[in-house]
């Protein structure tokens, strides 16, 4: 059966203290005929000033700080498991 899907792209910040399990960070609405896949293009820059491998310090400035580690997964946001791939700061 034909039907859609919302692709959505999580980060967790798996070295820092206090760092949400995961945030949403792009998502893309798809289409898919039966039986077909589709390739999906995600945008993490969506919104002007967001960064999304970002840390942010109490003065709301936001950095990358080098040796930050990162874990990108992608899912639907519903029963889908959230396996993903590590990522690390240069």
């Amino acid at each position: 059966m034909d039907g859609a899907k919302v692709v959505q792209l999580y980060v967790s910040q798996t070295n820092v203290a206090g760092a949400p399990k995961r945030s949403l960070i792009a998502m893309e609405k798809v289409f898919v005929a039966a039986g077909a896949s589709a390739t999906v293009e995600l945008q993490t820059a969506a919104y002007k000033g967001f960064c999304a491998f970002c840390v942010y310090g109490t003065d709301g400035n936001g950095t990358i700080p080098a040796g930050t580690s990162y874990k990108l997964a992608v899912g639907n946001g519903g029963s889908d498991a959230f396996s993903g791939v590590a990522v690390t700061a240069a």
